[in-house]
């Protein structure tokens, strides 16, 4: 038998709705922490506004690269960064 987790079908409906799923504890603290100080100041999204399109511009302000699929991992982003 398959030992994995499986979603809830409250996270299937939510990954549906959203296309995306948070997990908080999954990142460590030390990693997550840099990684905010890397981003800078974060607006807040404007009401209405979908979490994509918030998350996809702060990613733009903050010079995060758009990585192509199939560039691996260790070459996607610099050495040293959260990313």
């Amino acid at each position: 038998m398959n030992d994995l987790p499986l979603l809830s079908a409250e996270a299937m409906a939510s990954f549906a709705a959203r296309g995306f799923l948070r997990f908080d504890g999954v990142v460590p603290e030390d990693i997550n922490r840099q990684f905010l100080e890397e981003m800078g100041d974060i607006d807040p999204p404007r009401p209405g506004q979908k979490m994509r399109r918030t998350y996809g511009e702060m990613l733009a302000r903050a010079g995060v690269p758009q990585v192509p699929a199939g560039v691996a991992l260790a070459q996607a982003y610099p050495e040293g960064t959260a990313l």
